[in-house]
């Protein structure tokens, strides 16, 4: 079965990436950010920001995301909700701006959004979970925050890691930071990030040429590195039973006519072969 997290999902007939020599978070912020920490989780880093900001009870974070859709992911929206309230909407009571580059899509609306937290003078914060390595043109997804957080072991096969690029050093709590064990397994990873990318958009495009007809084509704005092929269905129930927990584990959304497939680079030739024949058959 083709699992979402690589952790769960290493097998001897994992293909073997390339190292890029030289590659590091840093180098995504060369211009930015000139300050990387690795964090136990990409949770750990959200505390510190909003520690950061003094947020209160009666402050807003406005939350924003790629499909603008009411959904919003729990580990964000749950960990907001411990510093002041989150909503969807922009008001007078907000003091920061959340944006989620969903599914590895950089969100439409980017330089608005950084031109309007400029403005109001509060924070935006990327959440580059899904998209570490998505651009337009030459920009990186975290190049228009004030903070971007990594989430990395959604990447590598790693239990916990994630990370935060900000212009200052955070306040971090000792257990919210990596111990040197972990710090040293990503380190050891990061380098492989280019090429596990490279791969996640040649899964893409290959179910893509399949199902043509069933891919969502927002998946294919621009530099973006889908994180999930979603495929369209409004047999979404049967398709599940047939998939989930025998061929592949299906990524949990908000619309019920969705098809989320991992884009899973650690998963072999010959399990997508598999998987992309069961499709034909549930399609």
């Amino acid at each position: 079965m083709i699992r979402i997290y690589p952790i769960y999902h290493l097998k001897a007939s994992a293909p073997k990436f390339k190292a890029t020599e030289g590659f590091s978070l840093r180098s995504l912020h060369a211009h930015k950010h000139k300050h990387v920490e690795y964090t136990t989780n990409a949770k750990a880093a959200i505390h510190a920001i909003c520690r950061r900001y003094q947020l209160g009870r009666h402050d807003e974070v406005f939350i924003a995301t790629t499909t603008d859709t009411p959904y919003v992911s729990t580990c964000v929206s749950a960990t907001l909700f411990n510093y002041a309230k989150i909503s969807r909407e922009l008001s007078d009571q907000t003091r920061m701006i959340y944006v989620i580059h969903e599914f590895g899509v950089i969100h439409r609306s980017i330089d608005e959004l950084q031109t309007l937290a400029s403005q109001r003078k509060i924070p935006l914060i990327e959440d580059c979970a899904h998209s570490p390595m998505s651009h337009i043109s030459s920009k990186t997804a975290g190049n228009w925050g004030d903070h971007c957080i990594y989430s990395l072991s959604k990447h590598f096969p790693l239990v916990g890691g994630g990370a935060v690029a900000s212009k200052e050093p955070l306040l971090l709590h000792k257990n919210e930071l990596a111990d040197s064990q972990l710090v040293s397994k990503i380190e050891r990873w990061i380098k492989f990030l280019p090429d596990i990318s490279a791969q996640r958009k040649r899964i893409f495009a290959n179910i893509s040429s399949n199902f043509p007809q069933k891919i969502h084509n927002f998946l294919n704005a621009d530099g973006s590195i889908p994180y999930f092929a979603i495929l369209k269905s409004v047999d979404w129930e049967r398709i599940t039973r047939e998939l989930d927990g025998n061929s592949i584990e299906l990524g949990r959304t908000y619309n019920p006519n969705w098809i989320c497939i991992p884009t899973q680079a650690f998963a072999s030739e010959a399990e997508w072969e598999k998987v992309i024949t069961k499709l034909r058959k549930c399609l």
